[in-house]
């Protein structure tokens, strides 16, 4: 028997065709109060709740797939619990594909319960996905893989540390005059706010923050917002054969 203080999602995918090789990820953080008992409401710096889960290492399948639990809890963090948190992370991309490119998909969704000190109990429970989501737009018009649209997680609180971002892999999203266009950016908003109120029923008593690990404090997310500029992340590319043209300097 362990105690958890926080769940961290992490929904992950990989690319073909072009790109074979590289892969992403994006994720976003569960809490609560202590036993996530009474509802989950915006609060900001709240202590972080105990959880009580277990090392497991069953398998099974969900409506999308099958799975393996690297932990689970008797009352939160169920098996049931886990399913609902994995369909809607799975609902997020479902939504989202009319803006990935044809050649980047999404295989599965890892689980992960924290403890105290920032380590995984038993490893993350993985959902792996059946049939991958695949994009649907584009791929032979979008941009670069470091390229993403974020998400804002916005909370009631100020500064940095109140705010979260979600690195969405939305390269082929509608590029209008170098910026995201308004209806990409509605449709990213849209998804990412169904997500945040789908977790509030798929974990009672809990949902989606903003988790301060160094002080053991949450802040809940109660606005997504999404800006028209182009982010870049760091990508995994150095395993990726890179074509080059030259010229040849003439003396």
């Amino acid at each position: 028997m362990a105690t958890a203080r926080t769940i961290r999602a992490t929904i992950k995918g990989d690319r073909t065709g072009t790109w074979a090789g590289e892969i992403w990820q994006t994720g976003f953080s569960i809490a609560g109060a202590d036993d996530w008992g009474g509802d989950f409401g915006p609060v900001v710096d709240a202590t972080l709740g105990n959880i009580t889960v277990n090392p497991d290492g069953s398998t099974g399948a969900w409506s999308k797939g099958t799975y393996t639990l690297g932990a689970k809890g008797p009352t939160h963090f169920t098996q049931a619990e886990q399913a609902a948190t994995a369909v809607a992370a799975w609902n997020l991309i479902d939504a989202l594909k009319g803006l990935m490119p044809s050649d980047m998909r999404a295989t599965e969704i890892a689980l992960a319960a924290i403890q105290d000190n920032g380590k995984v109990i038993n490893g993350a429970s993985v959902f792996t996905i059946a049939s991958p989501l695949v994009g649907t737009a584009s791929a032979t018009t979008q941009m670069p893989p470091e390229v993403a649209v974020v998400a804002s997680l916005r909370t009631g609180g100020r500064g940095p540390r109140n705010r979260g971002r979600m690195f969405l892999p939305l390269n082929s999203a509608t590029n209008s005059s170098g910026l995201v266009a308004a209806g990409s950016l509605t449709t990213t908003v849209n998804a990412v706010k169904a997500l945040a109120e789908a977790l509030l029923v798929a974990n009672p008593g809990a949902g989606m923050c903003v988790v301060h690990q160094a002080g053991l404090t949450y802040s809940s997310i109660t606005r997504v917002q999404a800006g028209n500029h182009w982010d870049a992340q760091r990508r995994r590319q150095n395993a990726l054969p890179e074509t080059r043209t030259e010229a040849a300097i003439t003396f």
